[in-house]
């Protein structure tokens, strides 16, 4: 492996672990739609992987369409964890509101 390849490498995982700390961010807003931007982002620019695939010469066949579901199934790898990021920030966040609004109740 060169140094090039390392780099890179390197490159694509930073942006994909600066991502991941940007949704972390904007799940924990208090405006529920925030946290979804990057995963709509990312969803939407998913359905252009499949379009790179290259049909084959007997024409569309079952197999190629299989490839093409996996294919972009792969592509929302980074949709699912970006969701699941919402999802656990959001539980968190729901979480910390009920205790806050007992603990006022309770003082009262």
């Amino acid at each position: 492996m060169n140094l090039m390849n390392v780099l890179t490498t390197l490159a694509v995982l930073a942006v994909l672990a600066g991502a991941v700390i940007l949704q972390f961010y904007l799940s924990g807003r208090e405006n529920k739609y925030i946290g979804l931007i990057l995963p709509a982002l990312t969803f939407a620019g998913s359905f252009a992987v499949p379009l790179n695939l290259a049909a084959p010469a007997e024409g569309i066949t079952v197999g190629f369409l299989g490839k093409a579901l996996a294919v972009f199934l792969m592509a929302n790898i980074l949709t699912f964890v970006l969701m699941a990021v919402w999802f656990i920030r959001r539980e968190r966040l729901r979480r910390r509101n009920e205790w806050e609004r007992i603990s006022l109740t309770d003082r009262e």
